[in-house]
């Protein structure tokens, strides 16, 4: 079958050779899909904001979004994040929406476009409660399993997501963690050079920056490897989750999990950790010493993390399913 997937645009450009340096989870995880399916003996095409030459990479077809055509050949036509084809004439025969983000409501003309919208977990769906239950998919990310174990332990905490996912929380309230584990060092890394991109950015970057020197806190920008190995050595991997909203796959926690960090959260009942994180530490207890009560999550679901399985159990079964039923 002919496979597109068309991706949401990314300032500064991205491509299958950044996946061993680093990428978002918007990013890794189209890279693995497609992969997955070209396995599978599809044939698939990826439209992004390449920063590099169109090319062929392990047998998927990467190519600028200024390349795709709304009125193409394809069987399947996967839109992740960007909604956009969906207002205008479309060729396509299955439809698959893959959201990553709460979106507002689509007006009933563009829904009506879609065969299968899919969510990233519980909370996610429930959240978007406009999408009709015959539409709305569940289908959680993955990740590459085989990076993420444990190693030997440092007396490190690891911060590794967006910083406006609460770093500022957590910078402020180290001190008092400190007061407790004055012998615990916290490691932030993530891609600066992303926050950096613009004036307003760099303004940001220049007050964490401070705060980090301050506090005595250690920032690196690790590649992918790196970034495994550091999540293996860490003993606690903490995510302040500013926002209920700003993390819905639990991704960063999957990782850690797997590579033997203890997870420091907040509540995991009503925002994107729900379906992902097995046990955690509560964000306000950690803060006054107590790293031993762990809270088990009764809502855990035990989905598969690697991408062949998922592609297989999840994707497949829509993908090579019965044929939707657009042409437009």
């Amino acid at each position: 079958m002919k496979i597109d997937i068309f991706t949401n645009p990314v300032v500064g450009g991205w491509g299958p050779a950044k996946l061993n340096l680093f990428l978002g989870a918007n990013e890794e995880c189209p890279i693995h899909l497609s992969r997955e399916f070209a396995k599978a003996g599809h044939d698939v095409t990826v439209y992004a904001t390449l920063d590099e030459e169109e090319h062929a990479d392990q047998g998927v077809d990467w190519k600028n979004r200024e390349s795709f055509d709304p009125m193409g050949n394809r069987d399947v036509l996967i839109t992740s994040k960007d909604r956009h084809p969906y207002f205008f004439g479309l060729n396509a025969g299955k439809r698959i929406h893959w959201s990553a983000d709460v979106e507002p409501q689509w007006s009933t003309g563009a829904l009506r476009q879609i065969d299968h919208f899919i969510t990233l977990g519980t909370y996610h769906q429930e959240r978007m409660p406009w999408i009709p239950v015959d539409k709305s998919k569940i289908i959680p990310l993955g990740i590459q399993t085989d990076l993420y174990k444990p190693i030997e332990k440092k007396n490190q905490a690891i911060y590794a997501t967006s910083p406006d996912r609460g770093l500022d929380r957590l910078l402020s309230d180290w001190p008092q963690a400190k007061e407790h584990f004055p012998k615990l060092e916290l490691l932030v890394t993530y891609d600066w050079a992303m926050l950096e991109r613009t004036d307003h950015g760099k303004a940001v970057a220049r007050q964490i920056y401070q705060r980090m020197d301050e506090l005595g806190v250690r920032k690196n920008l690790l590649d992918q490897r790196g970034m495994a190995e550091a999540f293996g050595e860490s003993k606690f991997y903490i995510h302040t989750l500013n926002r209920p909203d700003s993390d819905l796959a639990g991704f960063g926690p999957m990782k850690a999990s797997l590579a033997g960090c203890e997870l420091v959260l907040p509540s995991v009942e009503n925002n994107g950790f729900r379906d992902s994180v097995e046990s955690y530490i509560p964000y306000r207890e950690f803060l006054r010493g107590n790293d031993t009560n762990h809270i088990v999550n009764m809502r855990y679901k035990n989905y598969p993390k690697d991408w062949p399985t998922l592609v297989e159990k999840y994707w497949l079964p829509i993908i090579e399913g019965k044929k939707d039923r657009h042409v437009s």
